[in-house]
């Protein structure tokens, strides 16, 4: 499978034969958007605060389980705009053109079908989790809370396999 973008100074995406314009701002923005998320915000004190032990101190365990707490958060987050660089980069897009690719509906909804569900409760379930300021049982309960939506995960796995 050959896979370029062409030229250098365009955003637009060959797969095959095949022009996927915006590929390359897309693939730019994930890129951009993945160093951002790296750098920690002016709230962490007060999140790590929010952590501290009844002397006032944070300790060990305490840093560890902000930081965990914290790599659930921002992978949540990367996940759903993953997903939906791919929703508006791939399927919305062979969605518009199914005719000049000779696409059906029905083979998209095979390959992309139950991502725009996933998405929407990534998107839900990040912001429920970024909400409860790194408490663990709150973390814990909004997890037990969403717990019926991850079958959306399941049912696009094994319909995948088919």
């Amino acid at each position: 499978m050959q896979l370029f973008f062409a030229p250098a100074s365009s955003n637009n995406l060959f797969v095959e034969g095949h022009f996927f314009p915006r590929a390359r701002q897309l693939y730019d923005d994930r890129m951009n958007s993945k160093m951002m998320s790296t750098k920690k915000t002016a709230s962490v004190p007060q999140q790590q605060a929010n952590m501290q032990s009844a002397s006032g101190a944070i300790s060990a365990d305490s840093s560890k389980v902000y930081f965990i707490i914290d790599e659930l958060v921002e992978t949540e987050r990367t996940f759903g705009d993953d997903l939906q660089q791919v929703l508006e980069g791939y399927y919305y897009y062979f969605v518009e053109n199914d005719m000049r690719y000779n696409i059906s509906v029905c083979d998209l909804k095979s390959v992309f079908g139950g991502l725009e569900t996933i998405q929407n409760f990534s998107r839900k379930l990040y912001e429920a989790i970024d909400r409860v300021s790194y408490s663990v049982l709150k973390t814990a309960r909004t997890f037990l809370k969403f717990s019926i939506g991850f079958n959306d995960y399941v049912l696009y796995c094994t319909a995948y396999e088919r």
